[in-house]
């Protein structure tokens, strides 16, 4: 069945500003909600973030995050639904994040204010500062000046601050990290890439990774294994930095998985940037030293289990480039020579060299 018209992201947007204004007084402590004002909007690939101005009888305003799912005309029930049950989660996470990380100094995430099931919306309390994606493209472009690589620096230094105190609060005593899931997940795109016959992952390739992981798991460290709570998508776009504040947005759930799993993301895409000319290596490396001491693990590069997410991380980009299908020339360009990047990395890590 088709998603009717009203159900179209206009329509769920007006929905949850009347919502808003009809349940202020219990959304906002008892204040009387009289207008909201749409200020900007972000489209991303399943919902629209709708930034609001909230207008209040006593004078007073506040600004808030409406989040809709995005739908097009010809979009089925069963996808809105799925939507639902995604909106549903991040704002069941956000509350709980809320009462579990209260007393941890440093870890600070979105201020739910409501669900509206039946529309459905999301309203959150909107994160004042910019994210660290956007102040890398700001800051570190081309030959930097030191004042402007230091603030870059210090709010790499904070978001490991932030990972890692996180991490504790969230940590599974007890648990170990499976490795035999994790090899099978890395091989399958490792097969998907060779089915391609494109982009230089050829089948002796891949064989070697997949020995690579195998070898590795017999090195991997107790220590390396231990489990927590995963943001799953820590990554430079989720993490919005104000005033020497870090605050990471964009958790739908709490999976447990490896600690290691999120430091290495953010490791990766903070390297993925040297495939860029506009970002030198050098500055790139200062970035990622940074991240890590501020994680507390200026060697965790070095760890086995590190490295091999290295390489998951590196052959899920990889693949990525490929699937997805380049809408110009110059981005046909750019995703080969990314994969020629690609391939130079996985030899790196094969042979044990830094990435």
């Amino acid at each position: 069945m088709a998603v009717r018209e009203r159900d179209l992201p206009d329509g769920l947007i007006a929905n949850a500003f009347a919502r808003i204004v009809r349940e202020g007084t219990g959304l906002f402590g008892g204040r009387v909600a009289q207008a909201v004002e749409r200020t900007r909007s972000i489209r991303r690939p399943h919902s629209i973030l709708v930034w609001t101005l909230v207008r209040f009888a006593d004078g007073s305003e506040e600004s808030v995050v409406v989040k809709v799912p995005r739908h097009r005309i010809g979009s089925s029930d069963a996808d809105l639904e799925k939507q639902r049950r995604r909106l549903r989660s991040e704002y069941e996470t956000a509350v709980t994040l809320q009462a579990l990380l209260h007393d941890v100094g440093g870890v600070a995430t979105v201020d739910p204010v409501g669900y509206f099931e039946d529309i459905p919306a999301l309203v959150t309390r909107a994160v004042p500062g910019e994210s660290l994606r956007e102040q890398i493209m700001r800051r570190a472009r081309w030959r930097p000046a030191r004042s402007k690589l230091d603030a870059l620096e210090e709010s790499c230094v904070s978001a490991g601050a932030w990972l890692r105190r996180f991490q504790d609060a969230t940590a599974r005593s007890g648990e170990e990290f499976a490795l035999e899931p994790f090899v099978a997940y890395v091989q399958l795109r490792v097969d998907r890439l060779v089915a391609l016959r494109a982009g230089g992952m050829n089948r002796r390739l891949g064989d070697r990774v997949h020995s690579y992981l195998l070898s590795e798991s017999e090195a991997v460290t107790p220590e390396e294994r231990r489990v927590s709570a995963l943001h799953a998508d820590f990554s430079l776009s989720n993490i919005l930095w104000n005033s020497g504040r870090i605050v990471v947005v964009d958790i739908p759930d709490l999976r447990n998985g490896s600690v290691l799993h999120d430091a290495s993301r953010l490791y990766h895409q903070i390297g993925l940037l040297r495939h860029h000319p506009a970002y030198l290596a050098t500055t790139v490396r200062r970035l990622q030293t940074s991240f890590l001491r501020g994680y507390g693990g200026e060697n965790a590069s070095f760890a086995t289990l590190f490295r091999m997410y290295l390489m998951r991380h590196t052959v899920c980009h990889w693949l990525g480039r490929l699937r997805s299908p380049a809408q110009s020339l110059r981005e046909r360009l750019y995703n080969r020579w990314v994969c020629r990047g690609h391939r130079i990395e996985v030899e790196r890590l094969l042979k044990g060299g830094a990435v």
